[in-house]
């Protein structure tokens, strides 16, 4: 197509401005002739009729209409009158004899013509007109002559002869303008060839290299700008080829160091393999060494607590009894790290097992929180339990691994928190029909951590660097197994810490529920305190709604308040009281007992509980001797509180009461229900 094109514009480029000048000069030609030609046919129209004039007349002097119409006959048979009409005096047509037409090719082919030509509309058959007169033969118009005239003669001259001389005259040039236009018509295709030839060798020569390589080409020696396109062309050639020869050595050598990087990930991948068996060979030799060596190191340190146990309870000084301490908190520090080390392999293992059963989740918070409650307050710290009372009482899951959980917590911070008080919420966060959502939350005043220190939590082994000191210290797997086991139970977990302002460690579960029954104890009988009234007082926002709780959870009616002489007031002008409660927090174990409060208590009959924030027996002893009518600590579970307040109020006990009020010691009984058990298994550490 683009050969075509060329050849197209050649053409019209040499071929436009020559047909345009030939048909000027043509158009120009053919008026100049036919403008000669009318000037010169009315002269031939008179010159002919005066030569036909005198034998007319003759034939109108003798009235010979015969003689008029030979004459008129001849005369038109001449071929030189298309047309004759003679009329008499008055006018009449005598003769009227037209010329009959003959087939004549080339005097049609000239009329068409002259009438196509734009000046073939100026050519029309000239007619003459002679009036006749008696011995006269002039020839002039009508209006001219001032006497009567014997006649008048009128004839046509046809146009096909001088058509045909003027076509004559015009086909010449014409065809002399024809072949000029094929002349430049012919040398602009020549012309063209001579551009097109080149092109079209370039052309194959490029085509070429889709098929064949760049190593097919070959000059063409194309001259002028034509050239300078070859060379271009050329040029452009040999840089591909350069190009080709680069891309060639790349891959070659791309290529080579696959094939080289192939061997080598062959023999690391069967490294990789034998290591892979090796690694799984080691784990499991490990998880069999584990198995066996923590039932080897946990036999002989259970015995070794048992004998501390005994010892305890056998004659010893001071100094033996503090030895005995040390040995069985030690032990109880050894089998927690084991215990953390085997939970570990088993979660990395796949192996560790949730169950499902029901549990109640105040037991076993408060199991978690009489188990830590001696070391926080052997710290001075305040430890409070706030569980809601929309909390379902009875729930399915795994009491076992969520006492697990929040032991480890709840041991973090207090390890982490040297004074203030460690708050642990049980939330309801969401709830349907059948599944209920809890919220645990471990609220201190701690160190806190900082941002660099939060990457490091929830790792294995990894502890973050704000620790105090070495009593910090720990194997770091506490967080990291509380992680799993959560995400194990399809909950999660997370924390928010400011370095000096402290933490809160959270955990969420969501557990199926069981239907309840309210109010009802611990052990599901209906309480013994509904409908009781009982006034609280305590200081501590925290610990007065935590206490209120727990009484209004059994359905008794709680009246709190924040200091002794509101207590007073409410001691004289509201009642009856059941019993009167009282909080002391760690900062006023030192303090006596209000004497304005207590003898207030026992004149009205009114009995006094003291729930103290410490497990130190001495401390419950002297509060019991000031006056107090029960003690217990505030750790206590909630049915050693119950059957304390039962006791006290005279209302049956569900729980079985025991008959003495002392236990062999000396002391209330709260407070020897409150001595700490044995710690559960697990390291806690950040």
């Amino acid at each position: 197509m683009e050969y075509c094109g060329i050849r197209a514009r050649f053409l019209f480029v040499a071929l436009t401005p020559a047909a345009a000048i030939a048909v000027v000069l043509l158009v120009f030609l053919v008026n100049a002739r036919l403008a000669r030609f009318n000037n010169n046919l009315a002269p031939e129209a008179q010159r002919i009729a005066r030569q036909w004039a005198p034998a007319i007349e003759r034939a109108l002097q003798y009235n010979d209409g015969a003689m008029l119409e030979r004459i008129a006959q001849a005369a038109v048979q001449s071929k030189r009158i298309a047309r004759l009409r003679v009329r008499d005096q008055q006018g009449q047509i005598l003769v009227d004899i037209r010329q009959h037409k003959t087939a004549d090719r080339l005097g049609t082919l000239a009329n068409h013509l002259l009438r196509v030509l734009p000046a073939g509309e100026h050519l029309q058959p000239s007619a003459a007109v002679l009036r006749i007169y008696s011995s006269t033969y002039t020839a002039s118009s009508l209006r001219a002559l001032p006497a009567a005239p014997l006649g008048s003669l009128e004839i046509e001259l046809p146009v096909t002869n001088a058509a045909r001389a003027q076509l004559e005259e015009i086909l010449l040039p014409g065809l002399l303008a024809l072949a000029a236009l094929f002349c430049a018509g012919l040398l602009a295709l020549l012309t063209a060839g001579t551009i097109l030839r080149p092109m079209r060798r370039l052309t194959q020569q490029i085509r070429k290299f889709e098929r064949d390589s760049l190593q097919s080409w070959a000059p063409i020696g194309c001259q002028g700008q034509l050239g300078q396109l070859e060379t271009a062309v050329e040029t452009m050639v040999t840089a591909l080829r350069q190009r080709q020869h680069r891309f060639e050595e790349r891959i070659h050598c791309t290529t080579s160091e696959l094939r080289q990087t192939l061997r080598a990930l062959e023999v690391q991948n069967a490294e990789l393999d034998v290591a892979r068996r090796r690694a799984l060979e080691a784990s499991k030799i490990k998880s069999q060494f584990l198995a066996k060596v923590s039932h080897e190191i946990r036999t002989p340190i259970n015995g070794i607590v048992g004998f501390a146990e005994l010892l305890q309870h056998s004659p010893l000084d001071a100094e033996q009894r503090d030895h005995v301490d040390t040995i069985k908190v030690s032990c109880a520090n050894l089998l927690a790290i084991i215990n953390d080390i085997l939970d570990f392999s088993k979660i990395e293992a796949g192996k560790l097992e949730i169950d499902n059963m029901v549990f109640d989740v105040r037991d076993s918070v408060e199991e978690v929180i009489t188990l830590l409650a001696p070391t926080a307050y052997s710290k001075g710290l305040e430890l409070v339990q706030l569980i809601y009372a929309d909390v379902p009482p009875k729930l399915n899951g795994d009491p076992v691994r969520i006492r697990q959980i929040l032991t480890n917590l709840l041991h973090n911070a207090i390890k982490f928190t040297e004074q203030g008080r460690i708050v642990v919420r049980v939330i309801l966060e969401e709830e349907s029909a059948v599944d209920a959502t809890l919220r645990i939350t471990i609220n201190d005043t701690g160190i806190g951590l900082g941002e660099n220190d939060h990457s490091k939590l929830f790792r294995a082994f990894g502890q973050a660097g704000g620790s105090p000191g070495s009593h910090c210290s720990g194997t770091g797997l506490g967080l990291i197994i509380s992680k799993q086991l959560v995400e194990q139970m399809g909950g999660s977990i997370g924390f928010e810490s400011e370095p000096q302002k402290g933490s809160t460690f959270w955990f969420a579960l969501s557990l199926q529920k069981q239907p309840s029954i309210a109010p009802t104890t611990a052990i599901g009988r209906a309480s013994p305190l509904a409908g009781r009234f009982f006034l609280l007082l305590d200081d501590e926002p925290l610990s007065q709604q935590a206490t209120q709780n727990l009484l209004a959870h059994w359905g008794a009616n709680v009246t709190p308040v924040a200091n002794e002489m509101a207590a007073l007031d409410r001691l004289d002008h509201n009642g009856p009281w059941e019993a009167t409660i009282l909080s002391v927090a760690r900062k006023a174990l030192h303090r006596e007992l209000p004497k304005e409060l207590v003898s207030r208590c026992s004149d009205a009959a009114v009995p006094l509980l003291i729930l103290a924030s410490t497990v130190d027996r001495a401390q419950l002893r002297r509060f019991y001797k000031s006056g107090a009518s029960a003690v217990l600590s505030r750790a206590s579970r909630r049915q050693a509180i119950l059957r304390e307040l039962c006791q006290l109020i005279g209302a049956p006990n569900p729980l079985a009461p025991r008959t003495a009020r002392h236990d062999e010691a000396g002391l209330p009984r709260g407070a020897a229900a409150t001595r700490p058990a044995p710690p559960l298994a697990g390291a806690r550490s950040r």
